[in-house]
């Protein structure tokens, strides 16, 4: 091959790719790659498409696809040129942008010259100024601060708080005036060290004592395994179910068993058993006061009742606070029941956020891993679930901010079917084919869910909308308001109509269930306590978290746009305060389900309290009857409350309040520029019910609480309401404000004698 003639390569490659068959036929030749010939410049198209191009014109591809060939008609820049203009203008537009900023903290700097002492301060956190200065943050300052009278400190509360409502219904109720301090020198403030006695330590002239000694010299003596038990069996169908079933009932009675056995004589103390007592004995005996229709207040208030177990169960939970368990988060959630029982805000609120931060601390905010046990699983979701719903519940009754971070991953639902129910430690039968006693908890807690989702939206919008004024000053901004709860009134709705028929409260007369149609409930004669609890309370639930979202809707300064959402879900907030106040009605007048639920009697008040604000807003009902239904509700309030005091105090103070405010409403009633004219029912509900709750002149009222209201601004009527009568309107205005505030320390103390 070396010596081949190049002549005679050409003939050689030609042999290679001719071939013929054995018989003489001729076959198709074998391919053999020729060397492309080189192009010049290919055509635009084929440039564009990035293929090979011959020299023909049209070149082969250009024809094949009847295409225009052309070469040269338009020039292309380069990748790399298109990238260094990017490059250039981008560079162009930063220098822009930071001239900008620069001009703009010019001009900041200019209107707010900073002071010597705050221009250290700013140039040592330089970074983070910069950042804020970039995102603006929303502000919403409505709110009222309020001094108990007994307190020498100021509380606040948002704008989703009662007293809030109440602040702005002061003024067309002719209460507002200069807070009275003619009250002030009959009220004995505590001191320092009587303040320390709250949960029973001593004050700083009394020695030292450390827990350990505290709870030795706490004893709860007289008592003993069968008392207690008493009040333990009464936990099960109480809080367990009707509220949240975050202790094992098999496991929770082999322990308290084991302290009795261990101990002899007396209990050994346990954190957890002394709250399960407390909070049983604040419920109460349902039969105790049935013969004379009386409570004795010397000796007993049902909401103070069992604080020796409380204060130990707190000075327990000290030894806990670096290592708690799954056990001190059940502590940390029934002490917010009890005080929240008692009215006691700021206590509350403060065992929620340290049942929260407990939470994270056990890692209940993540979903269990797989490794776990199913009954373990279940039992974390439904602690955690509980901490959820009460921080939701205690942040909104308050106004103020949410501990717990929605934007984050939180563990699924707690199960509610056969399976879990059986894992769960207690035996209760089946309520229907799929749902379980669990199943009360499991929709309870979408329903919080959907009504944080719906405050949340609502009060971000108004922080975003509302400047200068309030929201309650323009019409436009208060509808612009409104719409934002017209999606969450449907998620409302659709929840509303997953429950299942198992835990819906029937109603007669053809009436259906978690509406607002004004049909009487009925009973189930054979249905177990705890079921017919846990209906009722999901009904009541329901609107009274529908009157909490709909109130601030409720206008005073400004008349809502006529056929807006604004007055249309304002309507919808005084049937729903109607609905829930004939349930109550019945049911305490009836039944026992009810009796010394304290939950019940708060949202009794704070739905009259909205009913008194419903029929003197400034807004255009859709029907005669719906103020008259309105004002007969507010009677019917008054009746409830005087069911509730046979249990606790505070319930009869509240009864007077209503009438007192029955008689304002009447006298308002009389000037038609300033609510609608409305016939007194008075008169009617003395012909039907006892003389125990017959309207009292102003001068029978005794009050014995005032309060004074600081920080607060609010929108005044152009013309002022004149109320002529002898009603102590100060002292009405400061009891309507107290009737939900914490009335005394001194069953705190150790030495009172207010215990059951």
């Amino acid at each position: 091959m070396a010596s081949l003639a190049p002549d005679a390569e050409p003939v050689a490659r030609r042999d290679l790719g001719t071939a013929t068959s054995s018989r003489g036929q001729a076959v198709d030749p074998v391919f053999v790659r020729q060397k492309r010939k080189q192009v010049a410049r290919a055509c635009d198209e084929c440039r564009a498409c990035r293929i090979k191009c011959d020299s023909g014109r049209p070149c082969a591809n250009c024809s094949r696809k009847s295409r225009v060939c052309s070469n040269g008609t338009r020039e292309r820049p380069s990748a790399l040129a298109i990238a260094e203009k990017k490059i250039n203008d981008l560079e162009s537009n930063i220098r822009q942008l930071r001239q900008e900023l620069e001009h703009e903290r010019a001009k900041t700097a200019q209107r707010k010259p900073l002071t010597p002492s705050s221009s250290s301060t700013s140039q040592e956190s330089s970074g983070a100024a910069e950042d804020s200065c970039l995102a603006p943050k929303r502000a919403f300052n409505y709110g009222v601060s309020l001094r108990p009278p007994r307190s020498s400190n100021d509380s606040w509360f948002g704008p989703s708080c009662l007293y809030y409502f109440i602040t702005r219904l002061a003024q067309p109720l002719g209460l507002m005036s200069q807070p009275s301090t003619s009250l002030e020198g009959l009220l004995t403030m505590p001191s320092a060290a009587d303040t320390s006695k709250l949960v029973g330590e001593k004050g700083p002239h009394d020695g030292p004592e450390d827990t350990a000694q505290l709870v030795e010299s706490m004893t709860l003596g007289g008592w003993n395994s069968m008392q207690e038990q008493y009040f333990i069996d009464r936990y099960w169908e109480g809080y367990h179910t009707a509220y949240m079933p975050i202790i094992d009932e098999a496991e929770f009675k082999a322990h308290h068993q084991s302290l009795w056995s261990a101990s002899g004589g007396a209990r050994k103390p346990s954190a957890l058993v002394d709250i399960v007592v407390a909070v049983c004995m604040q419920l109460g005996d349902p039969t105790s006061n049935a013969s004379n229709g009386e409570m004795n207040l010397t000796r007993t208030d049902g909401a103070m009742a069992g604080r020796r177990y409380y204060r130990r169960c707190q000075a327990l939970l000290t030894y806990e606070m670096e290592s708690p368990s799954l056990a001190t988060l059940q502590c940390r959630l029934l002490s917010a029941l009890y005080v929240c029982a008692g009215s006691f805000h700021n206590m509350m609120d403060a065992c929620v956020a340290l049942a929260v931060r407990t939470a994270y601390v056990l890692k209940l905010h993540l979903d269990p891993p797989e490794s776990m046990s199913p009954k373990e699983k279940e039992k974390r979701r439904r602690l955690w679930w509980a901490t959820y719903l009460l921080e939701t519940k205690i942040a909104t009754k308050l106004g103020r901010p949410f501990s717990i971070d929605d934007g984050h991953a939180m563990p699924q639902l707690p199960r509610d079917d056969m399976e879990a129910a059986a894992l769960s430690g207690s035996l209760f039968a089946p309520i229907g084919p799929n749902e379980t006693w669990l199943s009360f908890n499991r929709h309870h807690i979408a329903l919080y869910k959907d009504v944080r989702q719906a405050h949340i939206a609502f009060f971000n919008t108004c922080a975003t909308v509302s400047e200068s004024q309030s929201i309650w000053d323009n019409a436009g901004t208060l509808e612009v308001c409104a719409r934002t709860l017209i999606p969450h009134r449907k998620r409302l709705r659709e929840w509303r109509d997953s429950v299942p028929s198992a835990l819906r409260q029937k109603r007669r007369d053809g009436g259906v269930a978690l509406s607002t149609d004004g049909t009487a409930i009925l009973l189930e004669p054979f249905a177990p306590l705890w079921l017919q609890r846990q209906r009722l309370l999901l009904e009541l639930a329901y609107h009274h978290l529908s009157i909490n979202m709909l109130r601030p809707l409720v206008s005073f300064s400004s008349r809502p746009q006529i056929g807006g959402h604004a007055e249309a879900l304002a309507n919808d907030c005084a049937s729903h305060a109607i609905a829930f106040t004939r349930i109550v009605h019945q049911v305490l007048t009836t039944e026992e389900t009810l009796t010394g639920w304290h939950e019940t009697f708060h949202w009794q008040w704070n739905a009259t309290i909205t009913l008194v604000g419903c029929l003197l807003a400034k807004h255009n009902w859709p029907s005669p009857d719906l103020p008259r239904e309105a004002r007969h509700a507010v009677d019917l309030a008054a009746v409830v409350c005087e069911e509730f005091a046979k249990t606790f105090a505070v319930a009869r103070r509240a009864a007077k309040t209503i009438r007192e405010l029955c008689i304002k409403i009447d006298a308002l009633a009389l000037q038609p520029d300033k609510v609608p004219r409305l016939e007194s029912e008075a008169a009617a509900m003395e012909k039907t019910t006892n003389a125990a709750i017959a309207v009292p002149t102003s001068g029978e009222v005794v009050f014995d609480v005032g309060t004074s209201v600081t920080g607060a601004c609010f929108n005044c009527h152009e013309n002022p309401i004149i109320h002529n009568g002898p009603a102590p309107e100060q002292d009405l205005f400061d009891i309507v404000l107290s009737v939900d505030f914490w009335n005394d320390m001194d069953v705190w103390w150790p030495d009172s004698t207010m215990e059951m």
